[in-house]
């Protein structure tokens, strides 16, 4: 069964609804459950959640995409490092992470986004810019509808 990101709501492919190809819906924030927007699927009963993870920092930022089924399967779908080189300037910097974070969401659609947060740093020019960078990639997350 398909589950395809449109908007803020996903298309559910059901098997055997008014046709023999099946038929699409478009599922809201409710229907999806607690806000997460799981994808169900409709003959085993078996959910999934799939989750773009964060580590931000501005000359690296790891994000990685993790699909989670039922029964504890955590499955890798990809994973990737944005790289910035320090002597650039802090806005293009930015704007880079923010750019790679928004073509991740758009190619792996995934259904939460969970960012690292910065617990505690002696240095605070590192310290602000890793903020900085998870700053913007929750800036992508919530401008494609997604909780972060």
């Amino acid at each position: 069964m398909a589950v395809a990101g449109e908007g803020r709501g996903r298309r559910l492919k059901i098997p055997g609804r008014n046709s023999s190809e099946g038929h699409a819906r478009l599922l809201d924030r409710s229907e999806r459950g607690m806000g997460l927007g799981y994808r169900t699927h409709v003959r085993s009963g078996r959910c999934a959640v799939r989750v773009l993870g964060v580590d931000p920092g501005l000359t690296r930022c790891g994000m990685a995409v993790v699909e989670a089924s039922s029964g504890r399967r955590v499955a890798m779908v990809s994973v990737t490092v944005v790289r910035t080189p320090a002597s650039d300037d802090l806005g293009l910097r930015l704007h880079e992470i923010h750019q790679q974070a928004v073509a991740v969401i758009e190619s792996e659609s995934p259904d939460v986004v969970a960012v690292e947060r910065v617990f505690s740093q002696h240095n605070t020019k590192t310290a602000m810019g890793t903020a900085q960078a998870a700053a913007v990639v929750m800036l992508a997350g919530v401008q494609a509808g997604l909780p972060v």
